[in-house]
């Protein structure tokens, strides 16, 4: 991955996205104008092309909003704060190229900083992007993806039906990264619900508490000959 020092080329990464916004917003206006549909099938085929195009709207208008955050200087001040409550000594190795996928389903290449204790660290990928964490960002997700992925691969049948399901939603993922966004993703939820208590603000002490739990999608085993 390619690393910049230079500020710069912050602004020149935001100038580049909004060029793409630019060019996105003229293709919708082409497809406004394009003949209507004289049948079922070209209907579908303009559906369908609506949709792409406004994901990846979607996709680089939240970009452009991320870069300018990752970029400004109250944002560096954050990533500081969360650099040194690690208590080690992280020093700040420029902007470095990371690709983060947004809710449209589009993959953007943005700047944001690293940070590690070495240069010899930085060389084996041992650093952390501070910036991309404080805004909810990880495994190369966004949050409203991550929440969507993890989301689908609770409800559906298996995490095969959950790629199929965000396939068809444009969004293209494989197995192995669903099963690790929605890992990751309960883990920080499990976390949040340690810290905020649960929701409970109160003792329960002579309350009535009611615990319920669904076992609909538990598998249902029979006992079997031989060893278990």
């Amino acid at each position: 991955m390619a690393f910049v020092t230079d500020d710069s080329s912050v602004a020149n990464k935001i100038a580049e996205i909004e060029g793409a916004i630019q060019e996105t917003n003229s293709r919708l206006d082409q497809l406004q104008l394009a003949p209507p549909p004289k049948n079922p099938a070209e209907l579908a085929q303009q559906e369908r092309e609506f949709k792409r195009l406004t994901d990846q709207l979607q996709s680089l208008s939240a970009a452009q909003q991320l870069q300018v955050a990752l970029g400004s200087e109250e944002q560096r001040k954050s990533e500081r704060k969360c650099a040194d409550a690690t208590g080690k000594k992280m020093k700040i190795f420029g902007f470095r190229e990371v690709r983060v996928r947004f809710l449209g389903g589009f993959e953007v290449t943005l700047l944001a900083r690293y940070y590690a204790r070495s240069q010899a660290r930085v060389e084996k990928g041992k650093g952390a992007y501070f910036g991309l964490m404080l805004l909810g960002i990880y495994d190369h997700c966004s949050p409203a993806l991550a929440s969507e992925v993890a989301k689908l691969a609770a409800a559906m049948n298996s995490l095969e039906d959950a790629r199929s399901q965000l396939s068809e939603m444009g969004i293209q993922l494989s197995v192995k990264q669903i099963a690790a966004i929605a890992y990751q993703f309960s883990q920080r939820a499990r976390l949040r619900q340690k810290a905020d208590g649960m929701g409970i603000s109160a003792s329960l002490a002579g309350r009535r508490v009611v615990v319920s739990t669904d076992g609909g999608r538990v598998r249902i085993r029979t006992n079997k000959r031989g060893k278990r």
